[in-house]
């Protein structure tokens, strides 16, 4: 996590499109199609828990595969994309679950990961501690200055004397590939900053942390700008910049992968407890055909493609509710908001 912004995977063409699978066209390929199964399927699981871990399956064909890609990569550098559809589904209470025989290899204090592993017999599950914090990055906050400014000034002193936030240059490589294609413009055109938040994510003793801007474009779009951050950085927005109008919102994520799809389970233990949202990976309709095809997605509780008619495809030990909007009353961002805010602390100049 702290060392890949996100990870593509490509199912082999063994798995789905076997008539496409030759030894013929590549020397460099000497597996049987049971074999390239089998290596793809362990390569996949050895990337289940990464934050925006993406997979594309063979459900349509090659260039719909690519363009599954491309639309995936434009979400992640915070260009736009047209068609949306929930990605979030409330989950329905777990407490009635039967945990008669748990697996051997869960934890014996969390009877949810007790109850998925049992349910996912032998396939991997990843389990994560998160604790995410909205910071005052937009202008006019508790102090009535431009935490923005100040913030990239401050960071500019740090290290070797280079900010590695400068928020304005965030998406600036994306901006200029728009320029360049004759977009005539850029993701940072006509946008609004909503919010930013900052968010810790630890599994065992390891931690990996991020920091995330979410924009709305002109047409109501919504672009997530995300980055990563080392812990010192973390640290130090969250002492200056914690947003007083809002709890720090802490949750346990359970992870897994389904039928060569992500699923992660966001379960809230603060400021709300014991409610379970689904992030699932997406699917999306194409308009012209009324096709349904896989598409990655992240599963970092942020921007998500469309999800398409996902009904009939969510694993069938989950209890699926009804499907979420991404900023409506059961996202963090909502369920984060003091009833009384307590006094801001002073920041120094």
């Amino acid at each position: 996590e702290g060392r890949y912004n996100a990870v593509f995977h490509l199912v082999t063409a063994a798995n789905g499109a076997e008539k496409f699978y030759t030894l013929a066209n590549n020397e460099a390929r000497s597996e049987t199609p049971e074999l390239a199964r089998e290596i793809d399927i362990k390569s996949q699981q050895a990337w289940i828990g990464h934050p925006r871990h993406y997979v594309f399956d063979n459900s349509t064909d090659f260039e719909g595969k690519m363009q599954r890609v491309v639309d995936s990569m434009a979400k992640i550098v915070g260009l736009p994309l047209v068609q949306r559809t929930p990605t979030k589904f409330i989950l329905r209470p777990f407490h009635d679950l039967s945990l008669d025989e748990p697996s051997s290899s869960a934890p014996k204090g969390d009877p949810l990961e007790q109850w998925l592993q049992t349910a996912l017999g032998e396939e991997p599950l990843m389990v994560f501690d998160v604790e995410k914090i909205y910071v005052l990055l937009n202008s006019g906050g508790a102090d009535g200055a431009a935490p923005t400014n100040k913030l990239v000034k401050r960071l500019s002193g740090m290290g070797e004397g280079k900010s590695d936030i400068d928020l304005t240059a965030m998406g600036a490589a994306a901006e200029a590939e728009a320029a360049a294609a004759g977009g005539g413009g850029g993701v940072a055109d006509d946008t609004t900053l909503e919010y930013s938040f900052i968010r810790r994510r630890t599994h065992g003793s390891n931690s990996g942390y991020g920091h995330t801007l979410v924009k709305k474009g002109a047409n109501g779009e919504r672009i997530e700008m995300k980055r990563i951050i080392s812990r010192r950085e973390y640290d130090w927005m969250k002492r200056m910049y914690a947003d007083p109008s809002r709890h720090i919102v802490l949750q346990r994520r359970y992870t897994f992968l389904w039928e060569q799809k992500t699923f992660s389970i966001h379960r809230y233990i603060q400021p709300k407890d014991e409610l379970c949202i689904l992030h699932c990976q997406a699917a999306q309709t194409d308009g012209e055909t009324d096709a349904v095809a896989a598409v990655g997605v992240s599963i970092d509780g942020g921007d998500a493609d469309g999800c398409g008619d996902m009904a009939m495809r969510f694993p069938p030990f989950l209890d699926v509710g009804e499907p979420l909007d991404e900023d409506g009353k059961y996202s963090a961002y909502s369920i984060s908001v003091r009833t009384h805010t307590p006094p801001a602390s002073p920041r120094p100049v």
